[in-house]
């Protein structure tokens, strides 16, 4: 079974390369050029895709052209979209819903609509097409605001300004970055719960609930650790969102629990997640049980599929990277349980894997003291 992985690259893919590669699929990944020393020390073939995002559909469709593929695995809302019309025609799938569901995917104002059609709240929100329509939604939405493009990418097109030179500067970054017009959203407050999992037409075969004590180097970047959790509110409103819209694959929902107990849905990430591989020391190897399911022996649904151990998991190797960006050369030997916290969740048993992972410590390690701006 060929399955062709087109890539960002993220810092997560190894480890769906991986659980592909053990479960006899041979891999191959699509990536721009910074992304191919990465696949050579996993010892994946690599294609590499330009560093303009307009030529690459071109490129991708030249892959399918010339070669049979039995899956295709776009990591990203923006290449499965790409993706859409390149797929079909092959009989390739490549979506985790059906084709009348994926605008959802692509553009987050539709997937609020349509999460607020189902009577789960969502934040108070308000378009912006002008750079002069910013201060309006701070006037009626209050500070901190939450700015937002219309794509889910790792946050990337997410900020919170404190006043009206933050949430300016942040509505020209977004509007260049942005498929649509930038929007802003009311700050809710409360703790964010995420909800995760594997899911066959919206139904969860596995699944795991946790908070995010540590993100970097922001407070809406991905998290470095989670928390697992017991949220039934929680998870009963994502399970809502998955069945209504059939989703298959790996997934999942971001939310805040508000301090009255009702929880208001933030965004649906529709793709694997950046901790997916955190809960294997819990028993839940998200990666491996994707494996079964792209192989056509799908795991058999959990009586309790979101019943998990209470535990905090560091990230490897998302924990060091953000400990390294601002260490010097003797933090190392001054914090060594720091250290140790960070490698303990390496696959040490996947050498490859490994190699594949610690090469983003040494990056980060070269870029100490870089750190990039919110």
């Amino acid at each position: 079974m060929r399955v062709l992985v087109i890539d960002e690259p993220w810092g997560h893919t190894p480890w769906l390369v991986q659980a592909c590669i053990d479960r006899g699929m041979q891999v191959e990944v699509a990536v721009r050029r910074e992304g191919l020393a990465r696949c050579r020390l996993q010892g994946v073939r690599a294609h590499c895709l330009p560093d303009d995002h307009a030529a690459q559909p071109a490129a991708i469709a030249r892959l399918l052209a010339e070669q049979s593929w039995r899956h295709l695995l776009p990591v990203s809302e923006r290449l499965q979209f790409l993706c859409t019309g390149l797929a079909h025609p092959l009989g390739l799938a490549a979506l985790p819903v059906n084709a009348e569901h994926m605008p959802l995917l692509v553009d987050r104002r539709a997937m609020l609509a349509f999460v607020a059609a189902l009577g789960i709240d969502i934040p108070e929100q308000m378009a912006l097409p002008q750079r002069d329509d910013v201060a309006a939604a701070a006037a009626r939405l209050g500070w901190p605001l939450v700015m937002r493009g219309c794509q889910g990418t790792a946050g990337e097109q997410v900020r919170i300004a404190r006043d009206i030179n933050a949430a300016t500067t942040a509505w020209q970054q977004l509007a260049g970055a942005s498929s649509g017009d930038p929007f802003a959203q009311a700050f809710v407050h409360g703790e964010i719960v995420v909800v995760a999992g594997l899911f066959l037409a919206g139904e969860p075969l596995r699944g795991a609930c946790f908070t995010l004590p540590e993100r970097w180097p922001t407070a809406s970047s991905p998290s470095v650790v989670i928390a697992t959790a017991q949220r039934p509110a929680a998870v009963q409103s994502a399970c809502r969102i998955f069945r209504a819209l059939r989703f298959t694959g790996l997934a999942c929902i971001e939310l805040m629990q508000r301090p009255d107990g009702g929880c208001t849905f933030i965004e649906l990430n529709p793709r694997a997640w950046g901790s997916l591989a955190a809960t294997r020391a819990v028993g839940i190897d998200f990666p491996a049980l994707y494996a079964d399911l792209l192989a056509g022996e799908p795991p058999a649904a959990a009586a309790e599929p979101f019943a998990c151990a209470d535990a905090v998991l560091p990230l490897f190797p998302q924990y060091l990277k953000a400990r390294m960006a601002g260490a010097g050369p003797g933090d190392v030997l001054r914090h060594p349980r720091l250290w140790w916290k960070g490698l303990r969740p390496a696959p040490w048993h996947r050498p490859r894997l490994l190699l594949a992972l610690a090469r983003q410590v040494l990056v980060a390690w070269r870029q100490r003291g870089r750190r990039p701006q919110a």
